[in-house]
């Protein structure tokens, strides 16, 4: 046998039949706070950790790649974020992936012919999984292994994670200590409603798969359930929680935090007031306070609230929606609610209010709906500066730019089963609401939650609490708002109802 025979045999034989016409076409995320734009590198290997047969780059933190001309042959394929730009192989601290396409931590190899072979997805950054059924290692490593619970996952986050919660409902304890919590972490981001085998985090769909945050902890019914579902001590804009229904929060303690917030207890007396988390498509339902606060008390905090619905919470006297608190000495905070809905809460003291503002404390209030609930809308109890609200609708009016007094007829105000205040009402607005395309596009707030993980936290917020485009034009209604067309609508959901979707809520 001659030399160049022997040296034949020794090759793979997709390489001796020449290269392919297909491509090998997939996209690769870089989930990272940090993200910037980083180079990423996209190669296919014969042998897993072998040196690639190909390669390509893309700039990220999100791009589509092609590897195309490569021989037919079976492949497994990585991607790492080039930090340093050596070209590889990745270095220490370099972000490295490989394609796991049922999600058990193994890399798995793609048959490659000579058509193109889509979808060969990868994700990058420190991803914590998290699934109740799950039934693996129990390390948060990959869907298979995902965590039981969330609390551990909090628990082992370090900053600029990013933790996948797959639907089902999730308690801050399996025991009876009505003090704990589902605490929120800077640098953190909680996103919630997978089917448990998503690759990249987008496209999901958070209402056929609904991730329940739920203080109920002990026996049925409100009387053990956490003071607090989740809290945000000392938070900034960087501890994200997304696409969750936060409920069953009972804050009915004597005293400080223990009678504010059953939903969400915000506190940054110990840090910036001018700080808070970013809230963005969350459902706060059946949430209650013994003073302020039902879903959300803010003290001395300023949180994002983006996209959000708020039925059925209840407080004792102030702030069944949202109550933004002052604590002498700290400063006020100044929390921020853009396209939020309020409809079926209650103050059992009737003449206080969903959103309130207590002592010098502020709300900023943009593009949002507060109708259907006990009266005042908006409230101002104590001394100092009144809340700030434009192109809301407000049951009684308030005053402030492009403010309307009109019902914005929800599609169903008591859902299915007729009880107002549950997680099956929908309030997204019917034909002829004057909520359709009258918002105020420059008041969306960046995406920092990257919602639809296009790698871009500077644009507008993308999409509704149902997931839905955030920016849809409604032909039938006249544009009206500020901005250009398409112009948002006020509160958390954008007509769709010309689409036919999502007509039972969530399942």
């Amino acid at each position: 046998m001659n030399k160049l025979l022997a040296l034949l045999l020794l090759l793979p034989t997709a390489l001796l039949a020449g290269e392919g016409t297909g491509s090998i076409l997939g996209r690769v995320v870089y989930y990272s706070n940090n993200a910037g734009t980083p180079v990423i590198d996209v190669a296919a290997h014969l042998v897993q950790g072998q040196p690639p047969v190909d390669n390509t780059t893309l700039i990220g933190p999100a791009g589509d790649y092609d590897l195309g001309g490569l021989p037919p042959d079976s492949y497994f394929i990585s991607a790492f974020v080039d930090f340093n730009g050596s070209g590889g192989p990745p270095d220490p601290g370099e972000p490295l992936g490989w394609y796991d396409a049922d999600g058990d931590c193994q890399a798995d190899a793609v048959d490659f012919v000579d058509a193109n072979l889509e979808g060969i997805d990868i994700a990058l950054g420190n991803i914590i999984y998290v699934d109740a059924d799950a039934a693996g290692m129990d390390d948060g490593t990959c869907w298979d292994n995902a965590y039981n619970y969330l609390r551990d996952a909090l628990a082992a986050a370090l900053a600029d994670s990013e933790i996948w919660v797959a639907g089902g409902t999730y308690r801050p304890t399996t025991e009876t200590d009505r003090n704990a919590t589902l605490p929120m972490k800077n640098g953190v981001a909680i996103h919630g409603g997978f089917a448990g085998d998503e690759i990249l985090r987008w496209p999901r769909d958070w209402t056929e798969d609904p991730t329940i945050l739920s203080g109920e902890i002990g026996a049925p019914g409100n009387g053990d359930n956490s003071y607090h579902v989740v809290t945000a001590l000392n938070a900034n804009a960087s501890a994200i929680l997304s696409a969750v229904v936060v409920a069953n929060g009972y804050a009915d303690g004597i005293g400080g935090a223990l009678e504010q917030g059953g939903g969400l207890f915000s506190d940054n007396r110990g840090t910036s007031p001018s700080d808070g988390p970013t809230i963005t498509n969350v459902v706060f339902t059946n949430n209650f306070a013994r003073l302020h606060g039902g879903a959300v008390a803010a003290q001395a905090s300023s949180p994002t609230i983006v996209n959000c619905e708020f039925t059925g919470n209840i407080s004792g006297v102030n702030g069944a929606g949202v109550a933004a608190l002052n604590s002498v000495p700290a400063p006020p905070g100044n929390p921020l609610i853009v396209n939020g809905t309020f409809a079926n809460n209650l103050n059992t003291v009737a003449s206080q209010a969903t959103i309130a503002k207590l002592d010098s404390s502020t709300a900023t209030v943009h593009n949002t709906v507060v109708w259907d609930n006990t009266l005042p809308a908006i409230g101002d109890y104590g001394s100092g500066a009144s809340p700030v609200i434009s192109y809301s609708i407000i049951e009684g009016g308030f005053a402030g730019d492009e403010n309307l007094d009109q019902d914005p007829l929800y599609f169903d105000l008591d859902g299915e089963d007729n009880t107002p205040g549950n997680i099956d009402d929908e309030l997204d607005p019917i034909g002829g609401s004057p909520a359709i395309d009258s918002g105020d596009n420059a008041q969306v707030p960046p995406d920092l939650a990257d919602l639809d993980s296009d790698g871009d936290r500077s644009e507008p917020t993308p999409l509704d609490v149902y997931g839905q485009s955030r920016f849809r034009d409604d032909p039938s209604a006249p544009d009206g708002g500020g901005g250009s067309a398409p112009v948002v609508d006020r509160g958390a959901h954008e007509s769709q109802r010309g689409e036919d979707v999502f007509e039972d809520g969530f399942e």
